[in-house]
């Protein structure tokens, strides 16, 4: 369509852990987010995750990591693997005007890859996320919006591909002007900074291949609040979602839960927020709220050691809180410290066992590797970390960003 009877979208959501041997058949929350306000505006948007399989083809995440990384290469190499096959027939199917790629830094050659099939059959390309916007922030010094414009290439943001447009920081408020034709190039978005004012993700205009339908798709995943006030030294978030703390209301988080159950007739819920209970009042209001709705949710947060009183622990429990992903790192204060994580050991002991008392199974995430981690330092942490017998352990290799 012409710029006067609206646009045409497809979000997609490139392949990741499908080529891993794997699949994430969850709705992706940055083209959810993005895919209702291009509605608004007039444009039709459809969302596509390229990540997601046939619910036969799931296999258990333990077999992720065994994928040896030229079989990976090979995949996303080939033009003609099945998954390239499958992208360019959906694209092929819907015909867009545009399409949009949310990409972090694993996934720089299947957004490449994307944005060649999309040319191919005529459509213009517009990209975001996790990695263009940490890259983007780090060579401009910060995230400051500088009038919207830059001098920089997608080949500067270390990507591949043709791209009319490219968006460092939050789309909500670019992607209407991007589609319109009012803004190209790579783009200083800066970060959004009323989050209620925006409509709740869009949960339900997904397409994919023939074998595909809605209903495949997890649609309990969501964002009650972006960024973190807390400034770990491994962590890449304030380059990504800024420097200042933006809320969801309590009640706004509400409205999006009932859509989710009601709407979907889905209860197992992930919270994305990187630290779910940082303002404790705001999250135990929202665990009361969910109580006196008396939904019978499951949900999954990730927050930190500190943050997690009494008080509050016994709302999440009564609320349905069934997992508590906690941000341990290192037991080791020393490289505590050195992270900058704000955190005592005693901190972490003392949360572990008072989350064992109320009864909710903890993952614990750890880092590997941090500099001026020693041999006796990774065996006292994996020791420690053994002797709290937590219900799941997540292991991360430190990686430097530069």
């Amino acid at each position: 369509g012409g710029m006067d009877e609206g646009s045409s979208a497809v979000l997609v959501n490139p392949p990741f852990y499908r080529i891993l041997g794997s699949a994430n058949n969850q709705i992706r929350l940055q083209q959810a987010a993005l895919s209702p306000i291009l509605e608004a505006a007039g444009h039709s948007c459809l969302q596509y995750n390229a990540d997601a399989d046939r619910p036969e083809n799931l296999r258990d995440w333990t077999t992720l990591y065994s994928t040896p990384i030229e079989q990976y290469k090979a995949v996303v190499k080939a033009p003609d693997h099945p998954i390239w096959k499958e992208v360019r027939g959906v694209l092929e199917h819907y015909r867009p005007d545009w399409v949009g790629v949310t990409l972090f830094s694993g996934c720089i050659e299947q957004a490449a890859r994307i944005a060649e099939i999309a040319r191919d059959i005529g459509a213009r390309t517009m990209a975001g996320g996790a990695h263009p916007t940490t890259v983007g922030n780090l060579k401009l010094g910060g995230l400051v919006r500088l009038g919207g414009a830059t001098t920089l290439t997608p080949a500067d943001l270390h990507m591949k591909g043709p791209w009319d447009a490219v968006c460092i920081g939050d789309g909500e408020d670019v992607i209407v002007d991007i589609v319109e034709g009012r803004r190209t190039g790579v783009i200083m978005a800066g970060n959004t900074k009323r989050l209620d004012d925006y409509p709740f993700p869009q949960r339900d205009n997904y397409v994919g291949p023939p074998w595909f339908k809605q209903s495949m798709l997890n649609k309990g995943s969501l964002l009650s609040e972006r960024a973190c006030r807390f400034r770990c030294a491994f962590c890449a978030q304030n380059l990504v979602a800024g420097e200042s703390m933006r809320w969801h209301s309590p009640e706004y988080v509400m409205g999006q839960i009932r859509d989710i159950v009601y709407g979907y007739g889905e209860t197992k819920l992930t919270f994305h927020d990187d630290v779910a209970t940082l303002a404790e009042k705001r999250f135990r209001k929202l665990c009361e709220m969910i109580i006196a709705e008396d939904l019978d949710l499951d949900f999954r947060i990730e927050t930190r050691a500190d943050c997690l009183s009494d008080e509050t622990l016994v709302l999440l429990k009564r609320a349905g809180c069934t997992r508590i992903k906690l941000g341990i790192e290192t037991l080791v204060q020393r490289l505590l410290d050195a992270m900058n994580k704000e955190m005592t050991v005693e901190t972490i002991l003392d949360s572990v066992s008072r989350i064992k008392k109320v009864g909710i199974p903890i993952t614990g995430n750890f880092i590997i590797g941090y500099i001026g981690e020693t041999n006796v330092d990774a065996r006292t942490t994996l020791e420690l970390a053994r002797k709290l017998d937590l219900e799941n352990y997540s292991c991360s290799i430190y990686t430097p960003y530069a």
